[in-house]
C-alpha cells in the first residue's frame, strides 16, 4: 500500500502565499471572528458562509497586484484548508487552550511545504516560552518526546511539582518519561519496550497522546495494543495515523488497512491526501462495513462539499466513489435519508448554480428526522 503523494510546484506556490495570506495583519481580525464562531455554533446549525464570503472578499483584494488572476481563486480556496488545519491542532492540544490563548499562536505555528502545520518544530518553540510554566511545558515536551527539553524542564521543577504531575495530567507518556529520567544511562527507545503500554481498558486522558512520537520503538505486539486502543480521531493527534503508516511495514499497513478501512480513509479526506482515497477505497471494499461506507459519505457531503471545501474536486470524488461502490453498499444506502442529497450531488450539472440551499436544507431535515451522530468523528 503505498501511501506517498507529490505536489506540483504550482501548488507549493499557492500553499505559501495561502499560508502567509492567513496571517496578514488585515484579516486578522475577520479570521479571529471566525474562530470564536467555530467554537460557540455548532457545526449542524452554523457554517459561516457569509464570515467566508468577506474574507475570500478581502484576500482577493490583498493578492490582487502580485497574484495571476488564473490562481487568485486557488490561494484564497486554500485558507479554508489552512484554517481547518489550525483549528485540529487546537483540538489536539486542547489542555492547553487557556495558557495559550494570551499567545499569538500565528506567530509560533511552523508549517511545512504541504500546508501542515509542523507539530514537532511548534512542540519545540512552545517549550521555550517561560510563560506557559514549566509543568505544562514538560507535558508537552513529553508528548512530543522532546529528550533534551524533558530533562532541563525536569530538572527546573521542584520536588513536589514531580511527584504530582502525573497524577495532574493522568498522561502516560509523563509517567513514562518519569521513569526515564530514573534510568538516564538507558537510551529511551531500550526502555519503551518495558514500560510503554496502553491504558487497561479505556480512560479518556485531558491530553491526547502522539502515538507516532514513539511508534517506532515499540514491540510488534504493543504496537497493535496500542493502535486498538489509540487509533480513533478524539485520542490521538489528527496527523498521528499517516505517520504511524510511514513507520509500518508493508504486513502492518496491509493489517490496518484491513481492520481500520473507514479511520484510514478519512485520513485521506484531509489535506493534501485526497488523491490517494480512491486508491485506497478500490482495495478495502471486502473490509468496509456498510455503517462506515455510510459514514464517508456523510463526511464527503457534510463536511467537505456542503462547507464548500474547495481543496480538491470532492464532487467528482464523490461520484468516482459512488461509481466503485458494490451494489449491495448502493442498496443500503438507498433506504437512508442521505440518498436525496447524495443523488443531487452525483446528478449535479456544473454548468447550473450550486445547489447550496438544497444540500443545506437536506442536511438539517437529515439531522431532525435521524437524530443520530452521523459519523461519530471530530471535526476533520
Amino acid at each position: 500500500m503505498d501511501i506517498t503523494y507529490v505536489l506540483t510546484l504550482e501548488e507549493l506556490a499557492i500553499i505559501k502565499i495561502a499560508v502567509a495570506l492567513y496571517n496578514d495583519p488585515v484579516l486578522r481580525p475577520f479570521i479571529e471572528k471566525l474562530r470564536v464562531n467555530d467554537r460557540v455554533a455548532s457545526f449542524s446549525c452554523e457554517y459561516n458562509f457569509r464570515e467566508w464570503n468577506v474574507i475570500f472578499e478581502k484576500a482577493t483584494t490583498r493578492i490582487s497586484t502580485f497574484v495571476p488572476a488564473l490562481l487568485q481563486k486557488k490561494v484564497v480556496n486554500l485558507m479554508k484548508t489552512i484554517h481547518n488545519e489550525i483549528e485540529r491542532w487546537w483540538a489536539d492540544h486542547h489542555v492547553f487552550f487557556i495558557l495559550l490563548s494570551n499567545i499569538d499562536i500565528h506567530g509560533i505555528l511552523c508549517w511545512k511545504s504541504e500546508g501542515t502545520i509542523d507539530r514537532i518544530k511548534t512542540a519545540k518553540k512552545l517549550v521555550q516560552i517561560e510563560e506557559l510554566g514549566v509543568s505544562t511545558r514538560l507535558l508537552l515536551a513529553c508528548t512530543y518526546f522532546l529528550e533534551k527539553e524533558i530533562s532541563i524542564l525536569w530538572n527546573k521543577m521542584s520536588p513536589l511539582d514531580k511527584l504530582v504531575i502525573h497524577r495532574i495530567t493522568g498522561n502516560i507518556t509523563v509517567e513514562f518519561w518519569g521513569k526515564c529520567l530514573k534510568r538516564r544511562n538507558t537510551p529511551w527507545t531500550n526502555l519503551a519496550k518495558k514500560y510503554l503500554q496502553p491504558p487497561e481498558g479505556w480512560v479518556l486522558e485531558p491530553s491526547r497522546i502522539r502515538l507516532s512520537s514513539f511508534y517506532h520503538a515499540l514491540s510488534s505486539g504493543t504496537k497493535r495494543d496500542f493502535t486498538a486502543c489509540f487509533v480513533r480521531p478524539e485520542r490521538i493527534h489528527n496527523d498521528d495515523l499517516r505517520f504511524c503508516l510511514h513507520q509500518m511495514n508493508e504486513i502492518e499497513r496491509k493489517e490496518m488497512l484491513e481492520t481500520y478501512p473507514h479511520i484510514i480513509l478519512d485520513t485521506l479526506l484531509q489535506w493534501p491526501l485526497q488523491s490517494l482515497f480512491m486508491k485506497i477505497a478500490d482495495l478495502v471494499w471486502d473490509h468496509l462495513p456498510e455503517c462506515e461506507y455510510l459514514n464517508l459519505l456523510h463526511i464527503i457531503l457534510y463536511r467537505k462539499i456542503l462547507k464548500e471545501m474547495n481543496d480538491f474536486d470532492y464532487i467528482q470524488l464523490l461520484a468516482e466513489f459512488w461509481k466503485h461502490s458494490p451494489s449491495h453498499f448502493k442498496d443500503h444506502v438507498k433506504n437512508d435519508p442521505v440518498y436525496e442529497p447524495l443523488m443531487l450531488m452525483i446528478n449535479y450539472d456544473r454548468s447550473q448554480p450550486f445547489p447550496l440551499k438544497s444540500l443545506y436544507q437536506n442536511y438539517l431535515d437529515f439531522i431532525l428526522t435521524s437524530r443520530r451522530a452521523y459519523s461519530g468523528y471530530p471535526l476533520r
